[in-house]
């Protein structure tokens, strides 16, 4: 039965089931008969009426119905988006990225995480990650930030989903005048910051922006790429 037929063959307190149900499937799916009538204010029976329009045999049914509707709701859309882009991150292609990136800290002073807006706040948890595995890190996020001033040999890893945005191009700029080695974490390995970087690691997740200042897109494979390669020079330092 079509959705729009079952909906008009309920009766005004099925109705009110329904409803509920559509607003607290998970919830249903663990509820009593008893409880889920007292929450839609109609009768067990009347509940009983609405599983059987549902094609479904018992409460029971009903209930991992609930459960089962509920599951496959939570890995549609971006969610399955993002599950799929960490299990392509964890494949040889990428481990000999990480690889390369930890080649190039290991020759440098320190680490510059450098980030603007969502990024920067990522750029804060990259340096204490690292800072954590025993590689001395730092995070700028100032996009005004006077490079000059830079001194000794840090890489430094910036964080862009974008890989477009104008006052983190600028920086790179110095960055790049003052011999740092750049790498690049971001979806687009075609944009204007890959293209500035020595090394670019490129997850593939749509951008989500609603606006320059409104940026939406999930961060997550990014601080699983930071976490791979602290890991990664972690366990080098311990095998010395």
């Amino acid at each position: 039965m079509e959705q729009k037929e079952l909906i008009q063959s309920f009766q005004d307190k099925e109705l009110q089931v329904y409803r509920y149900v559509e607003a607290n499937k998970e919830k249903a799916g663990y509820m009593r008969i008893r409880e889920l009538a007292s929450a839609c204010e109609v009768s067990t029976a009347t509940v009983l009426r609405f599983v059987k329009k549902l094609g479904l045999e018992s409460y029971q049914e009903f209930k991992y119905w609930c459960k089962q509707e509920t599951e496959e709701t939570v890995v549609l859309g971006e969610t399955k988006e993002i599950i799929d882009c960490i299990t392509k991150l964890d494949s040889p292609y990428y481990m000999e990225q990480i690889q390369e990136a930890a080649d190039i800290i290991e020759d440098s002073d320190m680490v510059i995480f450098a980030g603007i807006g969502n990024s920067g706040g990522i750029a804060h948890y990259g340096a204490r990650v690292f800072s954590n595995a025993g590689t001395f890190a730092l995070c700028q996020d100032d996009p005004f930030y006077h490079t000059v001033c830079v001194k000794g040999k840090p890489v430094v890893i910036v964080l862009s989903v974008s890989g477009e945005t104008p006052e983190l191009i600028q920086q790179l700029q110095g960055y790049h005048q003052q011999g740092c080695p750049l790498l690049c974490v971001t979806t687009s390995a075609k944009g204007a910051v890959s293209k500035m970087c020595d090394l670019t690691i490129a997850y593939h997740l749509q951008y989500r922006a609603i606006q320059p200042s409104c940026d939406f897109s999930s961060q997550i494979p990014a601080v699983y790429l930071i976490e791979a390669i602290a890991k990664e020079l972690l366990h080098r330092k311990q095998e010395m």
